[in-house]
């Protein structure tokens, strides 16, 4: 068996006093610095976040734009104009659009083809074509509407379910919407087609 060292006999271990005035040394410094240095965090107040969620959501304004449904299985007449550049989206709505609408819209699942101009004049109306893929074939498209805030321009396809028996003709909806001349001032705006799985974006340009 092992035997084991034994201490020298001057040896002596450190007295109580020593290890509480080396934790005081080492907390006091550390406890200064990391009150000194680390950032505040605000409290969070529920009415100051309701209210700044209000004023959000009153800055987006509804556009009166007409939507149409061309004739079954018919292709919508081409927009006039250079095409726009068209591009995948984010699929989610701004927290101030979503709160401006009060409950989330049934939307189309993809935006499949845009055919939008690339610019118009402010006293123009400007034409929107797109087809849309549903996400359920007893599904149909019912209506959009648009919102705008600051150089933001929302596009909303509203999706209802079609009487029961029924079924959609085709897999992708034909849609046209058009804002009416006036409806936008001299600007560049991103607009966006909403949908839950892919959206579309271009950039139009008023002027």
């Amino acid at each position: 068996m092992p035997v084991r060292p034994r201490l020298p006999a001057n040896k002596t271990p450190w007295s109580l006093k020593w290890i509480a005035l080396a934790i005081v040394i080492f907390i006091v410094p550390y406890t200064w610095l990391t009150l000194h240095y680390r950032k505040p965090e605000p409290a969070y107040e529920p009415a100051a976040e309701a209210a700044r969620r209000a004023a959000e959501a009153a800055k987006w304004e509804k556009v009166g734009a007409r939507f149409e449904l061309p004739a079954d299985g018919a292709a919508a007449p081409p927009v006039s104009g250079p095409a726009a550049i068209v591009l995948n989206a984010p699929v989610h709505l701004p927290e101030g659009l979503r709160d401006a609408l009060g409950s989330a819209p049934t939307l189309p699942a993809e935006i499949t083809t845009v055919d939008a101009p690339a610019g118009c004049a402010p006293d123009a109306a400007c034409v929107i074509n797109f087809t849309c893929a549903l996400a359920a074939a007893d599904a149909r498209l019912t209506g959009a509407t648009v919102y705008h805030e600051g150089s933001q321009l929302f596009v909303l396809p509203l999706v209802a379910p079609m009487a029961e028996g029924t079924r959609a003709s085709s897999a992708d909806t034909v849609a046209r919407v058009t804002l009416p001349a006036g409806a936008l001032k001299p600007g560049r705006y991103t607009v966006v087609i909403a949908a839950t799985a892919r959206a579309k974006q271009w950039t139009l340009e008023v002027k």
